[in-house]
């Protein structure tokens, strides 16, 4: 967890040798999530007179409203934080223009030309998908992991989604990877609805939630337990979830061998997960009498997806993989799971690029969108570090000017947004009354 005081270290800490010069400048960054929002409060730091926050969403915030799971409350703190840094008293320095899109609403040559500095930090939005039969064809039942996360946590964009009604008519679910997202997906789907009571989940979503049927939900990992991305915290919530009975599929398969450990134990997280997964291997945390069980299968990809008659998911068939240098290879060993009627992909997402080529002078990137799709809430903290330093280096060093006359007034001014002001409006609101989960509630 990222604590507040982090973030307010930012604001005054000192540059880093680049340049010791404060160079007054205006910048633009495109996405409102935790990328952009720490490149913003960087680039204040460092001179900016003018950041413009621009979003989609008519919200900011980005994955820590949408993504960070309701039962995690105290991640989603930072929130605050960021609004009181930067939206709370800032309009004469930080503006926020929610619901303008780049590339629909305004081009990025447009921003170049008005903008000192373009921070692009819009994200990782390109589903990656398995590429196995049976996807494509399928009418329902095969899903992103993070739109889920996004549906419950009551994303505008995901208003529609048909979770509700999918929810309702199966009793197995299967999540394709071995990531904090796959963790929190099995964790929403098998716990006891009542201890979300007063998290930030919309109500209407946790009405859904209570008339979930899921009470098997599989996790699909192509390689082994040494490989596998999830953080400790997640892990342990999952092996002491009540109600649930935890297995690993093949234990004795799954053994940790000596160098499996010896791998593990390079790093702090893997040497305290080696007895968490000597649990789960163990058996210990198996209960057949539980209500919801979520069994993790190593080794294995989805090489087909059973369809029904009416094209909807049915089942899986799994096939066993060998590891070869890191390489998850497959063999010609399949097995069934019946069935299962939601699958949800949690394998990664790809960067839209605005450029085909490397980014022209003056224009950076920040977050998912330079990392790509890994890493955790703090880690766009030290990129945006980088990303000031960065553009400090290229004014010493000529590759960008800085304008010294640039008017006030630009191009996303005369777009309808919401404002700074109007998003502390909404706020307020979402206080008093829960979390606004469509656009036009938002925006009337």
């Amino acid at each position: 967890p990222l604590h507040c005081g982090m973030l307010r270290s930012l604001l005054t800490r000192p540059s880093r040798g680049v340049a010791d010069a404060r160079r007054l400048f205006h910048a633009c960054v495109v996405g409102a999530g935790p990328g952009g929002l720490y490149s913003a409060i960087e680039l204040k730091r460092i001179g900016a007179t003018r950041v413009d926050i621009l979003d989609r969403r008519p919200n900011p915030h980005g994955l820590v409203r949408n993504g960070i799971a309701p039962d995690h409350a105290h991640d989603k703190k930072i929130a605050d934080e960021f609004d009181a840094q930067l939206f709370e008293g800032n309009s004469d320095i930080v503006r926020f223009f929610g619901a303008v899109q780049l590339g629909k609403d305004i081009d990025l040559q447009t921003l170049r030309e008005e903008y000192d500095c373009v921070v692009l930090a819009h994200g990782a939005q390109l589903e990656r998908k398995l590429g196995v039969k049976g996807e494509e064809e399928a009418s329902s039942g095969v899903y992103d992991a993070r739109t889920f996360a996004a549906w419950y946590n009551g994303d505008v964009d995901q208003y529609d989604a048909p979770f509700g009604e999918e929810l309702t008519r199966c009793t197995s679910a299967v999540i394709v990877g071995n990531g904090n997202v796959a963790l929190d997906v099995a964790r929403l789907l098998c716990k006891d609805r009542d201890s979300f009571q007063d998290t930030d989940i919309p109500k209407e979503r946790l009405d859904c939630l209570r008339e979930n049927a899921v009470r098997h939900v599989h996790v699909i990992g192509r390689r082994g337990i040494p490989q596998t991305s999830f953080t400790n915290r997640e892990l342990r919530e999952i092996l002491r979830l009540p109600g649930a009975s935890i297995r690993v599929n093949n234990a004795n398969e799954q053994e940790l061998s000596e160098s499996d450990v010896a791998l593990m134990k390079k790093d702090r997280q893997g040497r305290r997960a080696v007895p968490l997964w000597n649990e789960a291997l163990s058996g210990a945390r198996v209960d057949n009498d539980a209500e919801y069980s979520i069994t993790f299968h190593f080794h294995r990809s989805i090489s087909e997806i059973r369809l029904d008659a009416e094209k909807r998911v049915a089942g899986v068939q799994l096939v066993r993989n060998e590891l070869r240098d890191g390489k998850a290879i497959a063999t010609d060993d399949t097995e069934e799971l019946d069935n299962v009627g939601l699958i949800f992909r949690s394998i990664g997402y790809d960067v839209e690029q605005f450029f085909p080529a490397a980014l022209p002078a003056g224009v950076y990137a920040a977050g998912w969108a330079r990392s790509g799709s890994s890493g955790i809430v703090a880690n766009s903290k030290w990129v945006a570090m980088e990303t000031a330093d960065l553009f400090q280096a290229d004014c010493a060093n000529g590759s960008v000017t800085v304008c010294t006359d640039r008017s006030s007034e630009k191009s996303v001014d005369a777009l309808q947004h919401v404002s700074s002001a109007k998003w502390l409006e909404i706020k307020a609101k979402e206080k008093q009354s829960g979390k606004m989960t469509s656009r036009e509630q938002m925006l009337k």
